[in-house]
């Protein structure tokens, strides 16, 4: 496995880690606080996140690396 192609895999799903983690923490405050309107936006938000992942437009070779580390399940559709 190429080391720098490795190193530029992770440094994407941190960014979308990231990304994501501020927005179910802000949706997580939305729903205990009951307030529907953000409820709806953010979540919507969170799926336009993960349709937009640059994971999803990887290649084979770095998709076959997403999956031997295990993280398909959590990045991309």
């Amino acid at each position: 496995m190429d080391a720098s192609k490795f190193l530029n895999i992770l440094l994407d799903l941190a960014s979308d880690s990231e990304k994501a983690t501020e927005t179910l923490n802000t949706l997580a405050n939305n729903i205990s606080s009951n307030q529907s309107t953000e409820i709806s936006a953010n979540l919507d938000k969170l799926k336009e996140f993960f349709s937009d992942s640059i994971v999803n437009e990887y290649n084979p070779s770095n998709l076959k690396i997403i999956e031997k580390i295990g993280a398909n399940d959590y990045f991309g559709l």
